[in-house]
């Protein structure tokens, strides 16, 4: 599955660089939304071509979290999309305008107690009025469907997923979420599922060790499939803002087919972790598995958000 699908992301790399690169445009033609979908989709091929490296990387473990990153993007970018041009724009333009004075005012509280000798850059009388961008965004987000939405930046995620695709897109969030928090948020779970080794007989003590390298292999494989799949979502969800040829619809159907086609795809908690022997399903009964797989298959062939 792998050697395939690695071979299928050289096969598209020609569109997908072709698409990512900034074409030269005035500063009257600029789009954030185009940029912003451009650079998305840079991230995502990226983090697909490093998990499918053939190095045996121990860095899998850090790289889950930008499931999220890409996650968010795919689901806010789609919701963004259906407003109209200049909603969009103003809306993108008045979030990033806040995310760096949030940075500026984070980075300038760091600096001065740590690095006071240091310039860094601060937000300034002459910078745009926060209020007025918070009240446009505020407005922006009214008309869309947001009444209730008072806050500055953007209503929740998860919500704009269940808005987007009740049942499906909700439920992919709330899978990738739960598994990312793991690796940037405190969780004793995460850190004892680091330890590995032998469990005496009887129970009584365990001889083993601690490290991210332990679970190398797994951590891969969650990259790898899900990481696919994200990169799948692209080329359904911005179909016509990428002008996809048939050509490339047949690749992303072929790289799509291959992730459906993996035998297991890495849960977020394991039977090995809980100590328990893998159902070996597929080979005890080898009929219904392959019935069950190839009508899974089958429903999601044209696209997982169905």
């Amino acid at each position: 599955m792998y050697s395939q699908v690695e071979e299928l992301l050289h096969q598209v790399h020609e569109f997908v660089t072709d698409f990512i690169i900034q074409i030269k445009v005035s500063k009257s033609e600029y789009s954030v939304f185009s940029s912003c979908l451009r650079a998305s989709l840079a991230k995502s091929y990226e983090f697909l071509l490093f998990s499918h490296r053939d190095a045996e990387s121990e860095g899998y473990f850090f790289a889950v979290s930008t499931l999220r990153g890409i996650t968010e993007d795919l689901i806010v970018l789609k919701f963004i999309s259906k407003l109209d041009y200049t909603k969009r724009e103003r809306l993108l333009q008045g979030l990033q305008l806040i995310e760096v004075h949030e940075r500026m005012t984070r980075q300038q509280a760091f600096f001065e107690k740590y690095r006071p000798f240091q310039p860094v850059l601060g937000w300034t009388d002459t910078s745009p009025s926060l209020d007025q961008l918070e009240s446009e965004i505020q407005t922006i987000w009214s008309e869309s469907g947001w009444t209730n939405f008072r806050k500055k930046g953007i209503p929740p995620v998860r919500d704009m997923a269940a808005k987007l695709a009740p049942g499906i897109l909700d439920l992919l969030y709330d899978f990738i979420y739960r598994l990312t928090s793991s690796t940037v948020h405190f969780t004793p779970q995460t850190l004892l599922r680091l330890g590995w080794g032998l469990i005496e007989e009887g129970g009584n003590s365990f001889s083993g060790g601690y490290s991210v390298k332990h679970l190398t292999p797994y951590y891969k494989k969650f990259c790898q499939i899900y990481g696919g799949l994200l990169f799948c979502l692209y080329f359904e969800f911005f179909e016509h803002d990428m002008i996809l040829t048939t050509t490339v619809k047949n690749i992303i159907s072929s790289i799509r087919e291959a992730i459906l086609l993996d035998n297991r795809w890495p849960e977020m908690i394991t039977f090995e972790e809980m100590n328990k022997a893998v159902p070996q399903f597929y080979h005890e009964q080898p009929i219904l598995y392959a019935t069950m797989h190839a009508a899974v298959i089958e429903k999601f062939r044209e696209g997982f958000i169905v």
